[in-house]
């Protein structure tokens, strides 16, 4: 009698093969397709917003935008990388009265990472031409801003203004070039901006500043037109008299020690100026405005007239002395009537 062959115990199938059967092998899995799907996500939002589609939902979004007083922000044509270094074809500034500012071919190289801590970092900014086409309204519009939603570090500012007559009364041509740092709380500011004109060789102003709740003020300022120009104009001064600023104010934290020099010329007139000091222990200030000299003061002079000078003189008190005073009384008695 011939023995039955015994069955050959069946093979697991590929997919059974690949199944996890212990927990660290279902954690692996989990992990691998985490870090996929968050690749996959990464590089969805990394070049997905280099469609064409997705540049004119963001250009859609930002456009719009409020600016605090100075009005709503609009963008068109935004190209290149928007995560590193992003074009566009035009940005304007409007308030109500419609637009007053306008920057061509604008080009920005930007760290999207700094956001992180609520910085907006720029490394170079760039404009074939800013243009201003009148003075903004200012106006209120809602409630006050409770400041910068984020700092600001612009490294290199590189752009062409032009000021039309609605603005500076004179046409003006620059080359601007600078730098700017604005940190939000109202931590401190510090910035260089200097101006060449191209309208009338030599004339330029040059304007840098450093200041903080905890570190020295530091504030130059120089300015100069040999025959008027769109500077003068800009402050409301004759555009076509010669024009120079010279100003300087510094001083320490705290305001323990600090000096203030300003002299503005316009003509042969100077219509202002402040010279002053002060130390922890007090300090002197004198000054004076010509309300009459600028179209921007016509109403402020209608209300104190052609001039204001200041003058101020304090000494910090003894720490001995006291308040009320407890000793005898060195007022005037009151006489009584006859």
């Amino acid at each position: 009698m011939s023995e039955s062959p015994v069955p050959s115990p069946k093979r697991p199938g590929r997919l059974a093969r690949m199944r996890p059967r212990t927990a660290a092998a279902w954690a692996a899995s989990f992990v691998i397709v985490a870090v996929l799907f968050v690749g996959l996500m990464a590089a969805v939002l990394r070049f997905g917003v280099l469609t064409p589609s997705a540049r004119l939902l963001i250009e859609a979004r930002v456009s719009g935008l409020k600016l605090g007083p100075v009005g709503r922000l609009k963008i068109e044509g935004l190209g290149g990388d928007v995560w590193r270094n992003f074009t566009l074809r035009k940005l304007t500034i409007a308030d109500e009265h419609g637009v007053w500012l306008e920057a061509d071919k604008v080009a920005a190289a930007w760290d999207y990472r700094a956001l992180v801590h609520r910085r907006l970092q720029v490394s170079g900014l760039t404009a074939d031409q800013v243009t201003v086409l009148r003075r903004p309204s200012l106006a209120s519009k809602g409630p006050p801003s409770s400041g910068l939603p984020v700092s600001f570090d612009i490294g290199s500012m590189k752009f062409r203004l032009k000021t039309l007559p609605a603005f500076s009364q004179s046409p003006g041509l620059y080359d601007i070039d600078g730098k700017l740092r604005l940190l939000r709380g109202g931590r401190g500011e510090t910035g260089h901006i200097h101006a060449a004109s191209l309208t009338h060789l030599g004339d330029f102003l040059d304007v840098r500043f450093d200041a903080g709740a905890k570190k020295p003020l530091q504030v130059a300022a120089q300015a100069q037109e040999a025959r008027g120009g769109a500077l003068a104009g800009t402050l409301g001064l004759p555009a076509d008299q010669p024009f120079s600023v010279d100003l300087k104010a510094d001083g320490a934290p705290q305001g323990q020690t600090g000096r203030l020099d300003l002299d503005l010329y316009s003509g042969g007139k100077r219509p202002l100026w402040a010279h002053g000091g002060w130390t922890s222990q007090g300090g002197v200030i004198a000054g004076r405005v010509s309300l009459a000299a600028s179209s921007l003061t016509r109403a402020a002079l209608r209300m104190a007239g052609p001039d204001a000078v200041v003058a101020l003189a304090a000494r910090r008190a003894p720490a001995t002395s006291s308040w009320p005073p407890t000793g005898p009384s060195t007022l005037p008695r009151r006489v009584p009537r006859a």
